[in-house]
């Protein structure tokens, strides 16, 4: 007997699971939106009487991987499942986060701006809470309070934001105080390098033309969606102190800074961004394919010169 294809295992793995379960708990499947068009279809089992609680997110994707090379059957999926169900406890920080993520109170304390290509994003963007800028969006995460940057989060859909009873200004507003929080800095690209101890492949690419090229990179202590950084327009200014610089998304996670004066056409920038996105950044962390262009004299992004 063949294996069976992919939409035939999940049809399969949800029949059988549900015949496992009962009136015990609903099961279902799915798909987790991700950044840039991506995803992966989620399969929860929700038992009964936890149906408040947070509960845990199995790829059925990586399921099927298991049964496709011979891992598991169709029974050792289910049971796998079981076993996943059964042994799950959910971080403290995670119930926090569960219970908090429809009070404005508990939003309010962590709320953050992500930085998302409006393009790449669209059918999200339909259902979570955004701002347009430039040609991006900002949506909004709710992280948690002792997780750091790099931990689980939350956005923050419209069904969401009707329980917080404030304006979309309000929450933009407190989501940009928040940043202050996030340890935001501006750091010479060099300097980066060396304190990683390796290159990373996008930083590496650019750092070779560190002899004709300043750098200035542009993101909050840990490194994760630190493209925000932009908009705070405060700490922007400061940094460049009247002088113009070209912004080059090297990822939702930073942006680099090049002064102005070093560069003689923007459309080698653009060109440098796109090639490095298409070998060497995720598609789900690339930002845009082109550069922006930040005047000091008037402290505003521009997309054109």
């Amino acid at each position: 007997m063949g294996y069976l294809k992919y939409g035939e295992f999940k049809e399969r793995l949800l029949a059988e699971l549900k015949d496992f379960y009962g009136r015990d708990a609903a099961v279902e499947i799915k798909r987790v939106a991700g950044n840039n068009g991506k995803g992966y279809d989620g399969l929860y089992v929700t038992l009964k009487g936890k149906e408040d609680g947070a509960v845990p997110v199995m790829e059925t994707e990586r399921i099927y991987g298991a049964y496709l090379c011979g891992g598991a059957d169709m029974e050792g999926c289910t049971e796998a499942v079981y076993r996943t169900v059964e042994g799950y406890e959910c971080p403290e920080e995670l119930l926090q986060m569960a219970e908090g993520a429809g009070k404005w109170e508990y939003v309010k304390e962590n709320v953050y701006p992500v930085l998302l290509s409006t393009e790449k994003n669209r059918g999200m963007l339909g259902h979570v809470v955004s701002m347009p800028v430039l040609d991006l969006s900002v949506v909004y995460i709710i992280r948690g309070r002792t997780q750091g940057n790099g931990g689980a989060s939350i956005r923050i859909t419209e069904s969401l934001f009707c329980r917080y009873g404030v304006s979309r200004e309000e929450l933009h507003r407190q989501a940009l105080e928040n940043m202050e929080k996030d340890g935001y800095r501006f750091r010479n690209l060099a300097g980066v390098v060396e304190e990683l101890g390796h290159k990373r492949e996008t930083e590496a690419e650019l750092s070779g033309r560190k002899d004709e090229w300043e750098m200035y990179l542009l993101s909050n202590s840990g490194m994760m969606y630190g493209a925000a950084g932009i908009l705070n327009r405060k700490l922007v200014g400061e940094f460049a102190g009247g002088r113009n610089f070209y912004i080059l998304p090297s990822s939702v996670h930073e942006t680099l800074f090049v002064p102005a004066t070093g560069v003689e056409e923007k459309e080698m920038l653009d060109r440098m961004v796109a090639e490095i996105n298409a070998a060497q950044v995720l598609p789900e962390e690339q930002l845009t394919d082109h550069a922006y262009y930040y005047d000091g004299e008037a402290d505003e992004i521009r997309m054109e010169v």
